[in-house]
């Protein structure tokens, strides 16, 4: 092929093309073409919640008492360093240790008699290694029921856990109270002037 054929060939081409010089134009949306959007902000959907499941039995009890009472106490002494408002929060937080463990109670009660309901029919069904199960099962929660109802004396007794609660809960607003005089008082920027303490 030479170089003059590329340009007749070329030619022939044009001339297959069919004419479009009669049509009309058809209006084009810029949308297709260009994206208009902020290129900072991205337009994915924000991700929804997971529900967490709520703690039954026991375990909301334990939930509740690995709660750190120092910081809680600390941040309260922050906000309000007053004694007065240190011994309502200890009381509050006994009353809430209280309320949950009447709650899990509650619960135990509850899941104890659907255990003795299901042993009962079942036995009568003749399903004794179902039964089996289900007493064991039972036991268990029998024994983690015992334990919430100890937890209860020794809430109104202030023994074991709960006078951990409170001791740490008094630690922390201790420390809070210190925090604050030492910020306020013993900071390096005192309005005292040296000499004072020379007389």
């Amino acid at each position: 092929m030479s170089f003059l054929d590329f340009f007749r060939f070329g030619k022939k081409q044009q001339q297959l093309q069919p004419d479009t010089a009669g049509k009309q134009d058809v209006p084009v949306s810029r949308s297709l073409f260009v994206d208009d959007r902020d290129p900072c902000i991205p337009e994915t959907e924000e991700p929804k919640p997971q529900p967490v499941a709520e703690l039954k039995g026991i375990e909301a009890i334990y939930d509740f008492l690995q709660t750190d009472f120092e910081i809680r106490g600390y941040e309260d002494a922050l906000a309000t360093p007053d004694m007065k408002h240190m011994a309502d929060n200890v009381e509050l937080i006994m009353h809430d240790l209280r309320m949950l463990i009447q709650k899990t109670c509650s619960w135990y009660e509850a899941e104890l008699q659907k255990y003795d309901f299901h042993i009962a029919t079942r036995g009568r069904a003749g399903l004794m290694d179902l039964v089996e199960e289900l007493r064991a099962k039972q036991n268990v929660i029998r024994n983690a029921y015992e334990k919430v109802k100890e937890m209860g004396i020794n809430s109104v007794e202030m023994v074991g856990m709960p006078l951990k609660i409170k001791l740490a809960y008094e630690k922390g607003f201790r420390r809070g109270l210190e925090a604050i005089s030492r910020s306020t008082l013993l900071s390096d920027e005192t309005d005292l002037s040296e000499d004072i303490f020379d007389q």
